[in-house]
């Protein structure tokens, strides 16, 4: 038995699949029993459709319509816009055409350290690990000297007053 996603029977109607790249042409249909005996009909195309039916009839009808929701769920996807059932399910893992999420918000960085602003870099050298030299200038823990009137040796004087640090 062959089943089209467009019915012949009715004269005025569509004849056949267009020919256009978002016409459903096939549809997977997911089938379940249920425990009195009806049958849940859902499609993956068209999330958040499903029909419980309990006889041949209602499963034929429920063929064509599953071809209807998932064209117009193809429509949708195709003006990029989100289809109408798609809120009543969440999308599974993989789904690949779940719709678009929005980016998570990054953590704001409250620490002292970090490349924010009013924060110390993380790559920057702990005050305690400064050491004065006898002229007045200061060593980094890399071996590179600064003087007094630097603005790296600025900063490390005020860093060792914040944190009780003789300077």
């Amino acid at each position: 038995m062959r089943i089209e996603p467009q019915s012949r029977a009715v004269p005025g109607q569509i004849q056949g699949p267009a020919a256009t790249g978002h016409q459903a042409r096939q549809v997977t249909l997911h089938v379940e029993a249920m425990p009195d005996g009806r049958l849940r009909v859902s499609t993956p195309s068209a999330r958040g459709w499903a029909v419980v039916v309990r006889s041949r009839d209602e499963l034929a009808r429920a063929v064509t319509t599953a071809f209807t929701e998932a064209q117009v769920a193809a429509y949708a996807r195709w003006r990029a816009e989100r289809y109408d059932l798609d809120h009543l399910t969440e999308p599974m893992a993989g789904d690949p055409m779940a719709p678009p999420r929005r980016p998570g918000r990054r953590p704001t960085n409250t620490g002292l350290t970090g490349w924010g602003r009013n924060q110390i870099r993380p790559d920057a050298h702990p005050p305690e690990e400064w050491t004065k030299l006898p002229d007045g200038r200061w060593q980094s823990p890399a071996g590179k000297a600064y003087g007094p009137a630097t603005k790296m040796a600025q900063q490390v004087m005020a860093r060792r007053r914040n944190a009780g640090l003789p300077t």
